[in-house]
């Protein structure tokens, strides 16, 4: 059996490494194929990734919004930089996380090899980025600056809004 097959026959999409154009173009056309076959009926997307290229994530983002077919998000594992976009960016009610999963905010780094040109455009993509998450999410731009510092835990994932549910064990 194809495993990518069997899994977009169901209905789920796998974003489980560093987020590539490539990744994002995998993850972007299945969205649209499940959508069209069965407008309306929901996506899941279960998300291990520590992070990955901004403008390739912000492409899946875009197209997670844009469809009617409401999609699950699942964080799995450790979701990092942009990936914790996506997990945010499942439909309210149905952004799940499991019990040891831990997310790290997106922030952009400043770098001393960056012209002010490029600094001035990589605060403008970062406020953009702030505000998705805070449009996703239950914080403000304070909380925002606080908690890009630290890992965040799958309880603090349901009280900043990132998630919806810890899932429970299968075991118990």
């Amino acid at each position: 059996m194809n495993f990518d097959g069997g899994w977009l026959n169901q209905r789920h999409i796998l974003v489980d490494r560093y987020i590539t154009y490539e990744l994002a173009t995998k993850v972007i056309a299945e969205l649209l194929f499940c959508h069209r076959q069965q407008p309306g009926e929901e996506i899941t997307m279960i998300i291990r990734s520590p992070g990955g290229v901004v403008s390739a994530a912000m492409g899946i983002h875009d197209t997670m919004c844009s469809i009617e077919s409401p999609v699950s998000t699942v964080g799995s594992g450790i979701v990092g930089g942009i990936a914790a976009l996506l997990l945010a960016a499942g439909t309210r009610g149905r952004r799940f996380v499991t019990p040891t999963c831990m997310v790290w905010l997106p922030w952009l780094v400043e770098s001393n090899k960056t012209s002010q040109n490029q600094e001035v455009e990589l605060l403008k993509l970062e406020e953009k980025i702030d505000g998705y998450i805070i449009q996703h999410t239950h914080m403000t731009n304070t909380d925002l600056d606080v908690l890009k510092e630290t890992p965040i835990s799958a309880e603090e994932m349901i009280r900043w809004g990132i998630a919806d549910y810890i899932m429970e064990s299968e075991l118990d």
